[in-house]
């Protein structure tokens, strides 16, 4: 089996023992991948983001709050544009009641999709005790702020002392060269980190308390560093983003856009393509980024 297969493999598993158990807390949650890599006596440095950290991005596994995750409640989204709908979360009887009467596939995390008039998903949710969605993208980003406004609204603080080692999220390492607008901490085996900028320093949330706040912070650095880190295709409504690893929360609303699409997300290292971005939801996503515009891709 190949790292991604197994790893995937992985992810279901963590899933079905989440949703067991109801809720568990990240240090629970931690255990429990390095659980899983250890089965295959696998050297994995990083267990809980390879594991974990792929189902909170892709919405099937959702924070409550003072470290807390469970599973969101079972849920159908509907798009109209394709007329298909997709089927998230649901219960072995839900599950069984689709199947039986249409015809749908069903991915290793559950997740079931196929074609279906919105009337027979009103139905169906209505008897079935299901959620019903049909997801707006740009309405949904029109309520984020800015992710300048947001890191700008974390507690201002002073560190005991500003020397200390400053990230660089271009090369994703920590160095001991002072960098104006960076995430900073005062030493290895500090665990607080703040966001430096400029001559302000400001308190990054612990995860427990806000699981994007590290991806905030280095995302306004690469912002400020002028470094292009979207492209859009307007003919092919693709959305590709490098060289940052952008908030959970942004991630999981683009990923939405074309879940109705089993290959709607394309990842690679450092590069995430998404499918099905409207040229209304780029625009909220460019005044998120704080960007006028995108660099525009053609065909």
């Amino acid at each position: 089996m190949d790292p991604k297969s197994d790893f995937i493999s992985k992810q279901a598993l963590l899933m079905s023992w989440i949703k067991h158990h109801k809720t568990r807390s990240i240090d629970q949650i931690r255990m429990a991948c390095q659980s899983l890599i250890s089965i295959d006596n696998a050297e994995v440095k990083y267990p809980l983001l390879n594991i974990f950290y792929p189902l909170l991005r892709k919405g099937l596994v959702e924070f409550s709050g003072n470290g807390n995750y469970f599973i969101p409640a079972p849920s159908i989204l509907y798009y109209t544009k394709s007329g298909r709908a997709v089927g998230i979360n649901l219960d072995a009887s839900q599950k069984l009641n689709l199947i039986e009467t249409y015809n749908v596939d069903e991915d290793v995390f559950g997740i079931v999709r196929g074609a279906f008039k919105k009337v027979e998903v009103l139905q169906f949710c209505n008897k079935n005790r299901c959620n019903f969605y049909q997801p707006k993208i740009p309405g949904i980003l029109s309520s984020f702020p800015s992710i300048e406004q947001t890191v700008h609204s974390f507690q201002r603080s002073t560190p005991n002392s500003v020397k200390g080692q400053w990230y660089d999220s271009s090369n994703r390492q920590w160095t001991n060269h002072a960098l104006d607008i960076c995430p900073f901490r005062t030493d290895e085996n500090a665990q607080r980190i703040y966001l430096k900028v400029k001559g302000d320093f400001y308190e990054i949330p612990f995860n427990n308390i806000n699981p994007d706040g590290r991806s905030l912070a280095e995302c306004y650095q690469a912002i400020c560093s002028n470094r292009q880190l979207l492209s859009y295709n307007r003919e092919t409504s693709q959305l590709e983003v490098s060289n940052t690893t952008i908030p959970i929360i942004l991630e999981r609303v683009l990923r939405m856009a074309s879940l109705d699409q089993i290959d709607g997300v394309v990842e690679n290292k450092y590069q995430t393509i998404f499918a099905g971005v409207s040229p209304a939801a780029m625009k909220e996503v460019n005044r998120i980024f704080n960007l006028d515009e995108t660099h525009e891709q053609s065909n």
